[in-house]
């Protein structure tokens, strides 16, 4: 059980509940050595009695560790608990994530957009240089930190069901197991099918279509976000999807482009 005031560690102390969901629960505490706020996630205790998802639990933060850039949030520590219970530590960020924004304002500004889309590429990128796989991008994993002065700086959350390689260790990486989030999964992941980079860039395609139209591009869950009376009297068409998010949402895996990389350095 956890509680104010825990020692996790001798250098962190629980401060206050966050949040919890089905998976996790989610604190503010204090890193007492870097005299600063951070975040700790611990795996819900259900959760906690199942080796798989405590092994994936783990991976989470050893993955998210390998990604080397400012767009991927920063892991601090993780262990066990003195209860036993699986734990992250990892930087405490302000602002609010992608999906957030979207059920407030609807589409998005195309500057906006293409500020997104590129920090989350960058990230992207990384990653797949490191062999890894996010393969659940989606609005929710896409984090606006708060820097001020209007700026969008984006961190990319999240490595919990990522995949290194051809690494097929978990159910997590199985062919016929299907994990992420379906209006986001690229054909291949849907069917549980290997998948590589492309995933990622299929559904960072996805999340442009839902920013530019504020709608899933899917027939089978079509979603219209209320928008505000001035932007939708000033753009009552509906937007055709740029040649980004067209060229993403290619049909087949063989016909989808290569990985965020060099997605990025083609747009240079």
């Amino acid at each position: 059980m956890s509680y104010p005031g825990l020692h996790v560690t001798p250098h962190i102390r629980l401060v206050r509940p966050l949040g919890r969901g089905g998976m996790s629960s989610v604190w503010v505490a204090e890193h007492l050595g870097l005299r600063t706020h951070v975040v700790v996630k611990f795996l819900s205790d259900a959760l906690a009695q199942s080796p798989e998802m405590v092994a994936r639990f783990q991976r989470e933060a050893a993955l998210a560790s390998q990604v080397k850039s400012p767009h991927v949030v920063q892991m601090i520590d993780h262990g066990l608990a003195p209860n036993g219970v699986p734990y992250i530590a990892m930087e405490l960020l302000e602002g609010r994530d992608l999906r957030q924004l979207l059920a407030e304002r609807g589409p998005l500004a195309p500057h906006e957009v293409v500020a997104i889309l590129w920090q989350v590429a960058k990230a992207l990128g990384r990653a797949h240089e490191r062999g890894v796989v996010h393969r659940d991008i989606k609005p929710d994993n896409l984090f606006l930190c708060d820097v001020g002065h209007g700026e969008l700086f984006v961190k990319v959350l999240d490595f919990g069901i990522a995949k290194v390689g051809a690494a097929s260790d978990l159910g997590a990486t199985r062919t016929g197991v299907t994990l992420g989030t379906p209006y986001y999964m690229s054909p291949e992941q849907v069917m549980g099918a290997k998948v590589d980079a492309r995933a990622d860039v299929w559904s960072l395609g996805v999340v442009a279509y839902e920013c530019m139209t504020g709608l899933i591009s899917t027939s089978r869950a079509p979603r219209r976000p209320r928008r505000p009376a001035s932007r939708a009297a000033s753009s009552p068409a509906r937007p055709r999807a740029a040649p980004a998010a067209s060229t993403s949402a290619a049909s087949s895996p063989g016909r989808a482009p290569p990985g965020a990389g060099a997605r990025t350095a083609r747009s240079r």
